[in-house]
This record gives C-alpha cells, structure tokens and sequence, in this order.
C-alpha cells in the first residue's frame, strides 16, 4: 500500500503541475456564462449509474452491473482547475461461490456495503456551451460484508486511486447535467477478508449538479 499511496501522490504531483499553467484566464463555463463578473466557485451533485467490477469474483459473487450512489462538492477556484470531495455508496446482494468441485454444499446469501470517499482535482476543458473535464484522485474504501444466514460478518478499509472523464451541460445560471466515465482502482491487501480482491472498476454515472 506504500507504493499506491506514493504512486497516487506522485500522478497528483504531475497533473497539477501539468494543470496550474492552463489555469489561469477569466472564468469559464457556468462562471462565464453568468455574465455578471463574479465566479460560481461551490457546486453540489448528486449521480447515479452502473458500475462494473473488475474482478470476475466480485462479478460472480454479486452481480455483473452495480448501482452505486454517488454525491460531491466541487470547488473551483481558477478558470480551468477545480477539485471535488465526495462519498459514494454502494449496496449488493449475492451468493457465494463453491470453489472447489469436490464440494456441494450450497452458497449462501451475502451482503456487501461499500462507502468510498473520494478527494481529488480536475481540470475543465470548456468547449462552446458543453464543459469537458478530465481528473484524477484518491479513494478510501470502507466495506463490510456479512452473511445472512449466519453470525458471519468481516469488515475493513482499503486505499485506492481513480480516474475520470466527463462533461458538463449548463442548463441555466445554477444547474447542470454531468455524465462522469469513472476508473477506479483499490486492492485489498493481504491479511484482509477479501485479501486479493479489486474493489475498483468501470463506473458510469448521470447526474445533476446545483451551483452556488
């Protein structure tokens, strides 16, 4: 998990490097479009979608598409640069799996409850009247998963990394639509319940975006 977290600080490091320099300049996007001179720093979303695990086992433990939940704060304070803290959440229900032929017995239900908090920065493309973005960040999982048909539970917390694209649509001088592409990576770490199992994957997810 060391290397991870300095792999996470390190891409951080770049992007914001990379992104300062293409910072500066008037307001953009809804900011410019307010056309009263002041900026529209603060915004609010909410975003739901699918999300496809990247491990088989997950898939084939619970479901081939989840349905996360997803609300954030976004902060942007230069015409192009911004960043976002968030909380997503995740609820599923599955079976488990026989891994061994020689064994019939049969699975059992489970239960799985996922809460990531995310932090990260994105820089703001603006093209015409859609807003393109691109990001990256950190999560910081905390999941539990419990068997309901017996006193089993386990529970732990796990670092992670994740990558995103979209685009916003103004709708008007306080709302927004945004469609967010979400990669996420976070492997749980040896001596864990899960030991060897990605949490991340593929999330795709609309939502609506208030501005202040």
């Amino acid at each position: 998990m060391r290397i991870i977290h300095k792999i996470g600080i390190g891409l951080l490091a770049i992007a914001m490097a990379v992104a300062l320099p293409l910072a500066a300049g008037r307001p953009l996007g809804l900011a410019a479009a307010d056309g009263q001179g002041h900026d529209r720093f603060w915004a609010f979303s909410i975003s739901g979608g699918c999300f496809r695990p990247s491990q088989s086992i997950f898939r084939q433990l619970y479901a081939p598409l989840l349905w996360p939940v997803t609300v954030q704060i976004h902060f942007q304070p230069l015409a192009r640069l911004g960043a976002f803290l968030g909380w997503r959440y995740l609820a599923a229900e599955g079976q488990t799996t026989v891994l061994e032929p020689e064994f019939e017995e049969a699975g059992h239900a489970i239960r799985l409850r996922l809460h990531s908090f995310r932090l990260g920065m994105t820089l703001h493309l603006p093209w015409k009247r859609i807003i393109p973005f691109l990001g990256i960040g950190a999560c910081y999982h905390l999941y539990q998963e419990r068997w309901l048909e017996a006193p089993i539970k386990s529970t732990a917390d796990q670092f992670g990394l994740l990558a995103l694209a979209g685009v916003a649509v103004p709708l008007n001088r306080r709302w927004s639509i945004e469609g967010h592409l979400e990669y996420a990576y976070v492997p749980v770490s040896q001596n864990t319940p899960l030991d060897g199992v990605d949490l991340g994957g593929i999330d795709l997810r609309l939502g609506l975006a208030f501005h202040l």
